[in-house]
């Protein structure tokens, strides 16, 4: 079993570990949507939002529509999907993931949520709506104590293994080393540090999805050596995203729900065909007009724990 600390070397994995020792948490049942009213691209925060130096504006009646197409998936694999309004002057509020990670009841304690601290100051004003709603949904908010200059963005760099207790942590571009550190210490859980190296692949929900307990689709090219190894060492069987996919269609930003249904990008197909002959059940959605400010399915959700 692995200790409730950061851990970053294949060296620091015991022996005898396997995903089965370690302790499982409660599955989620809740599934944060916010309404994407105010959503736009109107400034550039990582490569995605920009083609030949241009902003790249959405259609927003298509991405109303893509919106509710999402919800309904959620919706029809059995979710209740909770709406947050979103806000003026707030247009990446849409990509509700980045604002806490959520902790269903764990260890005795009740169920909570960890708030972020953005990297980027346009994100920054999002946190204090999200407080308000995550508090009213029965969580307890949890604020870090994080250095100065130190940033955490949520489940957008920190993925639960399916429903084990164990946490990736990926870190390098919005979220530092030293929350980690301070996420591990506050939610009891191990959590695997990984480096991202591309700035494609900004979050770490950009480039690794969990599929179930001993599955989890990956970008390689994402990583340094180091965090490749420790993902080949903890996660039985690593399934590889077509880079084009990965890079275009954010393929590996889908998720898998229940560790056999997995929403994901609708132009993410040949990601779509290996996830079937692996035996999963593919619920393609698109997210065309999401890809361009650079976040798709897991980005537009923040999954919670049962009321």
């Amino acid at each position: 079993m692995l200790d409730a600390r950061v851990i970053e070397n294949v060296s620091e994995v015991p022996a005898t570990f396997e995903p089965e020792t370690q302790p499982r948490r409660v599955p989620d049942a809740r599934v944060l949507m916010v309404d994407p009213e105010h959503y736009d691209v109107v400034y550039a925060i990582n490569p995605h939002m920009e083609e030949e130096g241009e902003l790249r504006r959405p259609d927003r009646a298509e991405a109303r529509r893509q919106w509710e197409s999402l919800r309904r998936a959620y919706e029809v694999l059995g979710y209740e999907v909770v709406e947050m309004p979103g806000e003026p002057g707030l247009p990446d509020m849409v990509f509700v993931a980045n604002v806490a990670v959520t902790v269903g009841p764990l260890a005795g304690r009740p169920p909570r949520a960890v708030m972020s601290r953005m990297a980027c100051p346009e994100r920054e004003r999002e946190l204090v709506p999200a407080r308000k709603t995550l508090a009213e949904l029965g969580l307890e908010i949890v604020e870090p104590e994080l250095p100065e200059g130190v940033h955490l963005e949520g489940h957008g760099d920190l993925l639960w293994f399916s429903n084990i207790a164990l946490l990736f942590g990926g870190h390098g571009f919005r979220t530092d080393r030293a929350a980690l550190d301070a996420v591990a210490a506050l939610v009891e859980v191990p959590v695997l540090g990984l480096r991202l190296v591309d700035p494609l692949f900004y979050h770490l929900d950009t480039c690794l999805m969990p599929l179930d307990e001993t599955r989890a689709a990956w970008v390689p090219d994402a990583f340094d050596e180091r965090g490749r190894a420790l993902l080949e060492r903890v996660v039985p069987k690593l399934i590889e995203v077509p880079g084009e996919e990965a890079a275009t269609r954010l393929a590996a930003n889908g998720h898998c729900v229940d560790g056999r249904n997995v929403i994901i990008d609708a132009g993410a197909t040949r990601t779509m065909e290996i996830l079937e002959a692996e035996g999963f059940a593919v619920h393609p959605v698109d997210t065309s007009e999401y890809l361009k400010a650079g976040g798709s399915v897991f980005c537009m959700k923040l999954m919670l724990p049962p009321a």
